[in-house]
């Protein structure tokens, strides 16, 4: 029985690229999708790398289904979702709105058993 490497002599052609496209646009994934028309990751790259056409269309069918996504999100944000309307803000205005819980923190910070019921308060560096 002959082995071939991954992504070699697989037949991809127009007909399951177009198959690859529509799985994308309902909502599919890039190495799900391959499999299901039957070709392995690397494959799929090999194409991305070679034809423009094609790579157009994987970039063009991924953000229509982000749209569809962020329409909904959108619309639950304006229904009162709280957690909607946190990503939509913080995402489209992060300058205004952003997540006080993630704290960047370049200094190492060590904290002794014997410490840790004291508050520990933590001031932005400036430039």
């Amino acid at each position: 029985m002959k082995t071939k490497s991954v992504g070699d002599g697989e037949k991809f052609d127009a007909l399951k690229k177009k198959k690859y496209i529509e799985l994308i646009k309902q909502g599919g994934r890039r190495i799900a999708s391959a499999h299901a028309v039957g070709i392995s990751h690397q494959t799929f790259c090999n194409h991305m790398k070679k034809d423009r056409a094609f790579k157009r269309a994987v970039s063009e069918a991924e953000t229509q289904v982000n749209q569809l996504v962020e329409d909904a999100l959108y619309q639950a944000a304006l229904n009162g979702n709280v957690v909607a309307i946190q990503i939509w803000l913080y995402n489209r205005a992060p300058n205004q709105w952003r997540d006080m819980r993630s704290l960047k923190i370049d200094e190492k910070l060590t904290i002794k058993p014997e410490e840790k019921s004291r508050t520990i308060v933590f001031t932005e560096k400036t430039k």
